[in-house]
């Protein structure tokens, strides 16, 4: 009787997650593991894309990660569901995990993104959301393939996001996945793709956040907690040299650093009075200089927003105030009244 080291067998685990020999002749196994996190690498590598505006590497990438997930679901039943129909020996060996058994070759060939969704929708007949899965992801299958075919995704970006989306939060559920964990710094732009209230300027904000947090990440997380904030002392001497009334510190939405407002700086004035024995006084006057941003820019971590809508979105202010007005101020300001009134013909 022929023996098999139980030390190269396929085993299992509780979750469902196998490992299976193979690797030893070069090509590694394939696992839940390995594929769920090429689709968190192809996912991310997808929401940067689309914040970067690079829609076609968006297309390609979101359709890899919904393929690994639907992939990494039929694993965790038995990985020869990846078979093609024709399936040749030498990929049933190496999907069933007996890969350091024969000659080194070729990786297995597998089904496609379309078919592997087919096969998850077989296998949960009775669920609604996962049947109908083929049909709601088509068009991420066909903008994934119309990148790698011919350069054009085709299709609306935003929508084959969404869907992307839409279909990556079934399937995680499928593998017992967090989707906020899944998608790490890039969790509250995914999140934003499945919101059908949101706004295409909210889900635009939340991905520039997203981008921006992965640069800072990027940027200063090997550099020592000491060497950062002095760093970052000298980072804020060089924004703010030349601060006026038209650039004001502020808090970034994306890495809680010091980052710039800048817009126009404009004069506040405001009487409050009341009638006393029938004279009108004076009971309490504001005068001030105001910022009314346009755009945020951060140089700790590169988040540019531009325009009210986005602003907004970003829970930053529509107004500031810079400090209180002066003489001067005062004098400037009744000018400029002085000159409209002229203008208008009043006079």
């Amino acid at each position: 009787m022929t023996q098999h080291s139980t030390s190269s067998a396929a085993k299992g685990s509780a979750q469902g997650q196998k490992t299976f020999e193979g690797a030893a002749n070069g090509i590694a196994p394939v696992t839940v593991s390995s594929l769920l996190e090429s689709a968190r690498r192809h996912g991310t590598r997808g929401l940067r894309a689309r914040s970067d505006q690079e829609h076609d590497y968006a297309a390609l990438h979101l359709g890899i990660m919904i393929e690994h997930l639907a992939k990494a679901y039929l694993v965790s039943f038995n990985p020869a569901l990846l078979a093609e129909e024709k399936a040749d020996f030498l990929t049933m060996v190496r999907l069933c995990g007996h890969g350091a058994r024969v000659k080194v070759g070729l990786p297995p060939r597998t089904v496609g993104l379309e078919v592997a969704l087919a096969r998850v929708g077989q296998l949960n007949e009775n669920v609604g959301d996962v049947r109908g899965l083929p049909e709601l992801l088509r068009p991420v299958a066909q903008a994934r393939n119309g990148v790698a075919h011919v350069g054009d995704p085709g299709g609306d970006a935003d929508a084959i996001a969404q869907l992307a989306m839409r279909g990556a939060k079934v399937l995680l559920s499928l593998l017992q996945q967090d989707m906020d964990a899944f998608f790490g710094d890039w969790d509250e732009a995914a999140e934003s793709l499945l919101d059908e209230r949101a706004s295409a300027v909210h889900q635009r904000v939340e991905s520039k956040k997203a981008r921006a947090r992965e640069r800072f990440e990027t940027r200063w997380a090997a550099v020592p907690v000491e060497r950062r904030h002095e760093q970052f002392e000298l980072i804020l001497t060089q924004e703010y040299i030349d601060e006026d009334d038209d650039r004001q510190p502020y808090r970034c939405p994306a890495c809680a650093q010091t980052g710039t407002l800048i817009g126009q700086s404009n004069f506040n004035f405001d009487v409050d009075a009341e009638f006393v024995d029938g004279e009108q006084q004076v009971i309490s006057e504001v005068s001030e200089i105001c910022l009314t941003p346009e755009t945020f820019e951060c140089p700790f971590c590169g988040l540019s927003l531009s325009g009210r809508e986005e602003l907004v979105d970003a829970e930053l202010p529509e107004r500031v105030k810079v400090r209180d007005a002066t003489d001067e101020d005062l004098a400037d300001y009744a000018s400029i009244i002085w000159e409209e009134y002229e203008r208008s013909g009043d006079a």
